[in-house]
């Protein structure tokens, strides 16, 4: 089977309004950096310019289905999860899930591990939590949010 493509769901607003901020903050401190600022305006610009990086490189551009995996899609590379197939009802992450190691709302909902009681370390790529999808991969539960998701789970493998 070829790889069908799925786009991300757009970003939920609350993600695009923190995004918006931190870019608008970035660029102030960056523009008073230059313009006699001091050492924390300097150390300030530098770690938002980092986190703004980090969290466009890990952004979602695309989530991919073959036969048999799952590809998330990032700026410069990809990422493949195994299928095994759809999350049960009762091991669905839920929403106030631990963020061991991930991002929130810059550039993504959730994006990074996680962990829930239901489902235990879970990987987040969700752009928007109103599309949620989790399915069942070799390396855990992978919860995405395609635009499609209806499309998506009828090109996952039975």
């Amino acid at each position: 089977m070829p790889l069908q493509d799925f786009k991300p769901a757009s970003l939920s607003v609350v993600t695009k309004v923190v995004t918006f901020v931190a870019v608008i903050a970035f660029f102030f401190t960056l523009v008073m950096s230059f313009w006699g600022g001091g050492l924390a305006t300097r150390l300030t610009c530098l770690v938002l310019g980092v986190v703004l990086l980090g969290c466009w490189l890990f952004s979602v551009k695309a989530y991919l289905v073959d036969d048999r995996s799952i590809i998330v899609r990032h700026p410069f590379w990809s990422a493949r999860f195994e299928l095994r197939g759809l999350t049960p009802e009762d091991q669905l992450p839920s929403s106030d899930a631990i963020r061991l190691f991930a991002s929130n709302w810059i550039f993504c909902h959730s994006l990074g591990v996680c962990y829930s009681k239901a489902s235990g370390r879970f990987i987040s790529y969700l752009t928007n939590p109103e599309y949620k999808l989790a399915v069942d991969t070799e390396r855990g539960v992978l919860v995405i949010s395609p635009r499609d998701k209806a499309a998506l789970v009828r090109a996952l493998p039975e």
